[in-house]
């Protein structure tokens, strides 16, 4: 990245339109309420975090933060220069944040956190500069000796949404090559703490329905998470002889030791009680599933919609359906035909026709997409 030639120098060149000089004019009014409100006349973070913020454009953004800079008594942290790269993201100006990004160490004395990394990581990622996600690697490595698991986890994020074929490479080789396996036990302590990298892959194929490949992909994946995995293949195998208690007893004991099982065991789970019966059983893993940050698919609601039907509860799996349809997710034709044939079986031949037509007047498609 250039050396900018002073600080702050690059941003007058941007800021000579009408807009921003009626913007200048209104500063001086602000600062003046901070002086009445604070009783040592100098505006917090928090104050100067929520005036860039609420700028209407980068320039507005960025005359804010220089005015701010020229205050007696303040000094600008990582909070306010992560509000800043915040909004300059929000209107595609990294370039700016590049240079931004490149005088934090001489006018702050530190580099940037890793809290502005991952800002500027899911900016490119709203940007979909999916290429310049990746990079954000290598500008971390400039500041730190090694990137954060935080970033990491960033980069995978976007990574998931955008491709899950990039994420699986990315993580393979990237996280896996640069040694994230040790940041990750330190972080979490062993077993303990947030989804690992690799659910977030199971769960970006989980999403796209490929389940065989998230199970290939889980299997990879033993040699370096033993126990983790060792569990979540052992309650895979439970489910598939038709041991639910076995499954769950195991699925129980993870949890209580602080893991978080992959979204494919949930899935599993659910599919196995509502095969046998136990619809609410089902319902409280899907409720738990949703909690740790998973969101059923389409598939695997009509696995639990199915189990209400078979028991004739054709009501409480309308109840799941709407809710589904209010949390913004469209059912698909396999929803409305479990509904209309636990309708028919109920003898509610007239619902059952309302619903069917309710089908062919939206015209629906099948989800590939998540419960949200």
């Amino acid at each position: 990245m250039p050396k900018l030639p002073h600080p702050w120098s690059w941003t007058l060149s941007a800021l000579s339109t009408i807009e921003t000089h009626i913007h200048l004019e209104s500063l001086p009014r602000l600062y003046t309420r901070f002086l009445s409100s604070s009783s040592l006349g100098v505006p917090s973070d928090d104050h100067i975090v929520h005036l860039i913020l609420d700028q209407k454009s980068a320039e507005a953004a960025l005359e804010t933060f220089l005015w701010a800079s020229k205050l007696p008594h303040f000094t600008h942290s990582q909070s306010t220069y992560r509000a800043l790269i915040h909004k300059l993201c929000a209107f595609r100006r990294f370039h700016t944040v590049n240079q931004l990004l490149d005088e934090m160490p001489n006018a702050l004395g530190m580099p940037p956190d890793e809290d502005i990394l991952v800002t500027l990581v899911r900016g490119l990622g709203r940007a979909r500069m999916i290429p310049d996600v990746i990079k954000v690697l290598d500008l971390a490595s400039t500041f730190h000796k090694t990137p954060s698991l935080k970033i990491f986890n960033s980069i995978l994020d976007v990574l998931v949404k955008e491709d899950i074929d990039l994420a699986r490479h990315f993580y393979r080789r990237k996280m896996m090559s640069t040694g994230v396996q040790e940041l990750m036990e330190e972080s979490r302590g062993g077993s303990r703490g947030n989804i690992s990298p690799y659910n977030s892959v199971l769960y970006g194929l989980y999403k796209e329905n490929r389940l065989e490949e998230a199970l290939e992909f889980l299997s990879k994946m033993e040699n370096l998470f033993p126990r983790a995995v060792d569990r979540s293949l052992t309650i895979l195998g439970f489910c598939e002889e038709g041991r639910l208690e076995d499954a769950k007893r195991v699925y129980d004991q993870m949890t209580r030791e602080g893991g978080i099982s992959s979204v494919i065991v949930y899935d599993c789970l659910i599919r196995g009680f509502c095969v046998k019966g136990c619809v609410q059983e089902a319902v409280e893993v899907m409720n738990e599933m949703v909690v740790y940050g998973y969101f059923p698919v389409t598939s695997t609601v009509n696995a639990v919609l199915g189990g209400f039907c078979s028991q004739g509860k054709v009501g409480s799996a309308l109840k799941l359906m709407e809710d589904m349809v209010g949390r913004g997710c469209i059912p698909d034709e396999g929803s409305y035909s479990l509904l209309i044939n636990g309708f028919c079986r109920n003898g509610d031949v007239q619902k059952a026709e309302k619903k069917g037509s309710g089908v062919v007047g939206r015209q629906t498609r099948r989800i590939d997409g998540v419960w949200v």
